[in-house]
């Protein structure tokens, strides 16, 4: 029976994969051509003002989910094994969310009138936080469960919808600055609020169709207890990367150099992670969800290595081919690029491909609750881009070298919990596999470099 429900688990992983790499594919797709031609037609204060406000309403939701990212997924499993606690539960995070974003809202306006005090946008932009904020905690519960096939395609309906409304409205109507940027977020709203409704109105079919036999006894009060405190960990973890991702680095980029150079790094870091981001989004929360349904069915070290292992391979695949198509089309694309700029795509590209890799490690290390050997992880780039962010603030060293430093400070975090994953629990390395995978990657690198540049 144990083997049988691992079975089921991987299918439910591979079929999340498929899913969650169509959906992402048309949503990155779609935002960086607008975002493309948003940066070529709208003045350089508005196209500022609309994406400061959306990196900010990002990072603020980054900020405010309490940890939920991680946790959900992890007891998702728990949760299910009894259908009453099952749906309470998760009605209880749904108003708990709700409180949060609320609270939320001052800081947001807060952040906003910190870096452009003239914004006209500011009721539409708290609307979408809202709607936002909702969306992602209603994922983060389908995805938990594998339910990334019925959560994707109300996405993506909406998706569709809302981007098909937004390039007629750019190509046909002739609207000033104000007036496409108010409409993008109305669109926005509309398409979130749609998402919200349509996902809670489906919640009563995900309580009878989990992939662990509900109505079990099960010590409430003990899961709530972890639950909470699986959340606050992962919550520190969450705050301290972000400080070093996009959504931060833009606005504030923006306050030491201003809207040029920022806009020019938040271009070129979005070529840079294009690819990267539709292999972090396709694996989304599968991994956690993974590991944890195998941990709680089936508490074997051997489920755990073979879970893993699945998880490394698809991870390697995604990222490793992603990383070359990435390098390769800047490069066709953008020959007469500075040199300047040239490395810092490369520096975030690499970076950033290397870090999902080594992400499975860090997820068994969540799985398993070593909190100590995270942190530990953690300390050096804590007390590292501190420093950086003091010396980048006082324009001590160039972006360019903040940006660098930076992506060495995490990489040695993440090095860290590959040590702890592999003295713990004997996580294998698919040496063989990875191998094949650079090999035939770099050849067909070579074979396109020579034929189409």
């Amino acid at each position: 029976m144990q083997h049988e429900n691992a079975s089921h688990f991987f299918r439910a992983f591979s079929m999340a994969i498929g899913w969650n790499a169509l959906f992402y594919s048309i949503y990155k797709v779609c935002f960086v051509a607008l975002t493309f031609f948003l940066y070529q037609t709208l003045p350089s204060a508005y196209f500022s003002q609309w994406a400061t406000a959306n990196s900010f309403i990002f990072l603020l939701l980054l900020w405010l989910n309490c940890g939920f990212k991680k946790s959900i997924p992890r007891f998702a499993p728990l949760f299910s094994k009894n259908n009453d606690f099952h749906r309470k539960f998760i009605s209880l995070l749904i108003i708990i969310k709700i409180v949060i974003l609320v609270i939320g809202v001052p800081i947001l306006i807060g952040m906003l009138h910190w870096v452009t005090p003239s914004l006209v946008f500011l009721p539409l932009i708290v609307a979408v936080f809202i709607t936002e904020g909702l969306c992602s905690l209603l994922l983060l519960i389908y995805h938990a469960h594998f339910w990334q096939k019925q959560f994707n395609l109300i996405q993506a309906l909406f998706l569709v919808l809302e981007m098909c409304i937004n390039f007629t409205y750019l190509f046909f109507v002739d609207a000033t600055s104000i007036q496409i940027v108010s409409f993008l977020f109305i669109t926005k709203l509309i398409g979130n609020s749609g998402v919200c409704l349509f996902s809670i109105g489906l919640l009563p079919a995900l309580y009878k169709n989990t992939l662990i036999v509900s109505y079990e006894v099960i010590d409430k009060q003990k899961i709530i207890r972890a639950f909470i405190k699986h959340s606050l960990y992962m919550w520190v973890t969450v705050l301290l990367q972000s400080l070093s991702e996009r959504n931060f680095l833009f606005p504030f980029i923006t306050s030491i150099q201003g809207p040029v150079i920022a806009n020019m790094f938040k271009v070129i870091h979005d070529a840079a992670i294009f690819f990267q981001r539709i292999a972090v989004q396709t694996i989304g929360v599968a991994d956690t969800a993974l590991l944890s349904y195998i941990e709680v069915t089936n508490n074997r070290l051997s489920e755990l290595r073979l879970a893993f292992t699945s998880i490394f391979k698809t991870v390697f695949l995604l990222s490793v081919p992603l990383l070359c198509l990435g390098i390769f089309l800047f490069f066709k694309n953008h020959s007469e690029t500075p040199t300047a700029s040239i490395a810092l795509f490369l520096i975030v590209a690499s970076g950033s491909a290397l870090e999902i890799i080594l992400s499975p490690y860090a997820r068994v290390l969540e799985v398993k609750f070593r909190y100590k050997e995270i942190f530990i992880s953690y300390a050096p780039y804590a007390i590292f881009y501190a420093l950086l962010i003091a010396l980048y603030a006082t324009k001590i060293i160039s972006l360019l070298c903040f940006i660098a430093a930076a992506q060495s400070v995490r990489m040695v975090g993440a090095l860290t919990m590959v040590y702890f994953a592999k003295k713990d629990f004997h996580v294998p390395f698919p040496s063989v596999f990875t191998g094949t995978v650079l090999g035939l990657c770099f050849l067909a690198t070579c074979i396109a470099w020579f034929c189409f540049i």
